[in-house]
């Protein structure tokens, strides 16, 4: 009980795994990591919603604030944990021995390990309650009515619904049922598979609602950890095989060095025949008692990557081992029958002085958010220690965290998507987002750029010391610190145990102490503005001021919604469901492409492909429900986000440039923005790029301007992985090419290779207008939709807009703005060497990664600007996008 109000919480993974996504359940918000994304679904909402079962509770007695839900979510997790230590030590007790049962006791109770694990809002956790329970069911007499039941259950809600890997503490256990009772193996071996299928078929249905998909948490887990799956769990660190050990040490002192020793007194006592004939049974039955916590031990040892609460489900088996090995000794210190106790009181004492340093030496998380002022809506920002965040359960209301670009390389938690995007709490967990991984690579949309720090945050949380990490006086004010200790620069035991001050300045060994500090943004008094001094430092809402949100109801049909496309000439459109009043998604030419051909797949070869991909795809259940719908429905909402090209990405109105742009390099066409869950802007990569050449040339830095010099072949964008069709190709080959690239445009050249004409996914939307151009060629679509274009403005369209490798990024941006193109190619006379041939295929090499601009290929190359067009007998070469430019722009 004192753990769960006092200990720290000792792992961020705690906070981002499970802290944050309950709270985003039940309030609507907070940080998502990359596990809770659909595509990966490592976490299970079923724990998350075992859990939320009290926040329910605890709401039926008032209106409890979020601070106080925290502190009893823990308190209720440290009074299950002591009610499951009850049964496990009345269970010793009754079939073991009563002075085994009270050395367990004083172990668990001194146990600092238990101190924090208790409390602990982990499956670890979880599962070493539920392996009390069935460790306790275990010890009794084989063939004792309802043990195998309640042994098998609790092990299965423990591996199920907690963590997988507990199951490793039942193996013991399973060898004692095989050996001891082989004739009851069968009925045994169908209760663990039933209690198995149980456990996991409710886990599986919540998990399944929540992803959107038919999901088994544990079992991807098992895929990602054990079989390597999808990812590589050393990247997030790797221990030697002693570390175990060490921890053990840490959190249990002298119960480890016991705990270690049971097996050897068992085998000695064994050899020296100490134990009777009548207690030779039970002596046997004790080894299967013993061998779990070694079991896991060494399993765990030789993995490579290790956490210290991976050994939580055996720190009760430590402490049981320990009280065995106390028991075996009896004969030893007969005389003085109480040295066990007192063994155990010392371990005690020193597991109190552990459990001291955890709250004196390391508490100031958990207190310093508490310094910050109550209020209108404020932006909370930390950097290098992102990983001391207590969860949002601590921050006022109103407020929130935002991540600051640091020394960390790899990959941030970002946000779960607001309710008013995703619809509900299950659109928002099921919706496929392109911003996570699994390979912990840094994603520059989850981190405002450190150079923004001051125009984003109005709250800066930090840690720092004497002569190290200070922040400037004259930027950021002091609101509130809290104590906490420098333990890079202390030594081991001024550090691992708590040494009252009396004490302290009397040892050799000296404590150095930092702050964890709140300091206020002095530039700005309102939240995350202040004064842009440079393009990237604009707010989003500054360049959607006074724009007609133009939306489509979610019930419409697909011709209306394209009609709406066309006559407002845009690309997208957000989807509005008048019933919940909420917004379901983006209507998207990629996602009308992909349409298409998942329902005229049978027509080409091409779009077949297309159709066993995306049925394999980790969204596959949405895939093949969108081919059972367009057979059945034409609702615009079944394609909400079904490419999942150009996902329904929002911003709130102070979000920067800078952290927009970020968005759009990663190939992000448009980005919504939201104010008061209603969308007040629609901010799309042409609107960024036309602000940034009309509004910015007077304040671009010397680096801009030297990129905006250099000539396209220096910036990489020349690079003949071009995707092509002739003008011959069916269209549904061309769609199928869009979509298997994720790009939104191909060239269509003639036989010599002579670029003739630019299919556009923006073409695509006069499908649903004229659907026998679908059956039709490249060329004709094109023609179609460049009549149609002209039929409405009056205006004549040109083929194509082409320009040299040796024209600047600055000209090939002013013809961009110029033609309202989101793409321009770039092309060279047929006579080039350099160029190597090449010719149109319909399932062309994956595109080279374009290189980033290096501070030495920045040179500006003198050519006059007439030689910068391209000529109708050029070959295209290359391409240069508006996403090209804004990688460029953030590199």
């Amino acid at each position: 009980m004192i753990g769960a109000l006092k200990s720290p919480i000792m792992d961020c993974d705690e906070v981002f795994n499970y802290w944050e996504p309950l709270h985003f359940l039940h309030f609507g918000w907070g940080k998502q990591t990359w596990e809770y994304a659909p595509q990966f679904a490592l976490r299970s909402y079923w724990y998350l919603e075992l859990h939320r079962q009290v926040i329910r509770l605890l709401e039926l007695c008032g209106s409890p604030t979020r601070l106080q839900v925290f502190y009893s979510v823990r308190l209720v997790l440290g009074m299950g944990c002591a009610l499951c230590e009850t049964v496990f030590v009345r269970a010793v007790a009754r079939h073991v021995d009563r002075a085994t049962s009270k050395y367990l006791l004083l172990g668990l109770v001194g146990m600092a390990g238990m101190f924090h694990a208790g409390g602990a809002l982990l499956p670890s956790s979880f599962a070493m309650c539920a392996g009390m329970l069935g460790s306790a069911a275990a010890v009794g007499r084989p063939g004792a009515r309802g043990r195998v039941a309640w042994t098998v259950g609790a092990f299965a809600v423990a591996a199920v619904w907690g963590w997988p890997y507990a199951a490793i503490v039942a193996l013991p256990f399973a060898v004692e049922e095989a050996v001891e009772r082989f004739g009851s193996l069968p009925r045994s071996l169908a209760l663990g598979v039933g209690a198995v299928a149980v456990a996991a078929g409710l886990a599986m249905a919540v998990d399944s609602w929540y992803y959107g998909a038919w999901v088994l948490a544990g079992w991807n887990q098992i895929a990602y950890n054990v079989l390597g799956h999808g990812g590589d769990s050393t990247l997030y660190g790797t221990e030697p095989w002693y570390f175990y050990v060490k921890n053990g040490l840490l959190n249990a002192n002298i119960v480890m060095v016991l705990a270690m020793a049971a097996l050897p007194l068992w085998t000695v006592w064994l050899a020296l025949r100490v134990a009777g004939r009548s207690g030779g049974r039970d002596h046997w039955r004790l080894l299967y008692r013993v061998l779990p916590f070694y079991v896991t031990l060494v399993v765990f040892s030789l993995q490579p990557h290790k956490e210290e609460r991976f050994l939580t489900i055996v720190y009760p088996h430590m402490c049981f081992n320990a009280a065995v090995s106390l028991s075996l000794l009896r004969p030893l210190h007969a005389a003085r029958p109480r040295l066990g106790y007192a063994v155990l009181c010392l371990a005690g004492l020193v597991g109190a002085l552990r459990m001291a340093a955890l709250v004196r030496y390391y508490g100031a998380p958990a207190n310093v958010f508490l310094h910050l002022p109550h209020g209108s809506q404020r932006v909370v920002c930390m950097a290098d220690d992102w990983y001391r965040f207590p969860s949002s359960f601590l921050l006022p209301d109103g407020h929130r965290l935002q991540f600051v670009a640091s020394s960390f390389d790899g990959h941030l938690p970002g946000d779960f998507a607001p309710l008013s995007v995703g619809g509900s709490v299950r659109g928002s967990t099921a919706m496929a987002r392109g911003d996570f991984n699994s390979a912990n690579r840094w994603e520059p949309s989850h981190a405002v750029p450190a150079n923004r720090t001051r125009q984003v945050c109005d709250y800066f949380v930090a840690v720092e010391y004497p002569g190290r990490n200070q922040m400037s006086d004259d930027e950021w004010r002091k609101v509130g610190c809290e104590p906490i200790l420098d333990a890079e620069h202390t030594p081991l035991l001024a550090r691992v145990v708590y040494l009252p001050p009396l004490v302290a300045r009397h040892l050799p060994w000296k404590q150095q102490w930092g702050q964890m500090c709140v300091y206020e943004n002095s530039m700005t008094s309102h939240p995350g503005l202040g004064a842009a001094t440079h393009w990237l430092d604009t707010p989003a809402k500054n360049l959607v001021e006074s724009q007609k949100v133009i939306q489509v109801n979610s019930t419409s049909t697909i011709e209306h919604a394209c009609d709406v496309l066309i006559k407002h000439n845009i690309q997208s459109v957000p989807l509005y469901d008048p019933q919940t009043k909420t917004y379901v998604g983006m209507f998207d030419l990629h996602d009308l492409a992909t349409y298409i051909l998942l329902k005229r797949g049978d027509q080409d070869d091409s779009a077949l492909q297309l159709q066993a991909a995306a049925a394999r795809s980790s969204n596959s259940g949405l895939a093949r429900d969108a081919i059972m719908m367009g057979k059945r429905s034409d609702s615009v909402s079944l394609l909400s986000d079904m490419s999942h090209m150009n996902p329904f990405y929002s911003v709130l109105p102070e979000t920067t440039l800078a952290q927009v742009v970020a968005v759009f390099a990663r190939g992000t066409h448009r980005v919504a923005v939201m104010e008061d869950d209603t969308v007040c802007g629609i901010l799309s990569q042409t609107r960024v790029i036309r602000y940034f050449f009309e509004h910015c040339s007077e304040t671009l830095s010397a680096k801009e301007s030297r990129l905006l010099d250099t000539p396209l072949r220096q910036l990489g964008l020349v690079t003949n992985d071009v995707v092509k069709v002739k003008p011959q190709s069916p269209v549904l080959q061309a769609l199928a090419l869009l979509e298997r690239w994720r790009i939104s445009s191909l060239a269509i050249v003639d036989e010599e290779d002579r670029i003739v004409g630019n299919l556009s996914v923006a073409d695509v939307k006069y499908l649903a207008k004229e659907r026998k151009l679908a059956s039709g060629t490249c060329m004709e679509l094109v023609q179609a939709a460049r009549f149609v274009q002209g039929m409405r403005d009056g205006r004549d369209r040109a083929a194509v807009f082409s320009v040299r490798p040796e024209a600047t990024l600055r000209y090939a941006l002013t013809k961009l703005i110029a033609t309202g193109a989101h793409r321009v190619w770039v092309t060279e006379p047929r006579h080039t060497e350099e160029r190597r041939g090449s010719v149109a295929v319909d399932m062309p090499p994956m595109p080279a990664r374009r290189a980033s601009v290096s501070s030495t290929s920045m040179q500006t190359v003198p050519i006059a600007p007439s030689h910068y067009a391209g000529s109708f007998n050029d070959m295209v070469c290359g391409v240069v996008s508006l996403t090209d430019v804004l990688r460029l722009l953030v590199d």
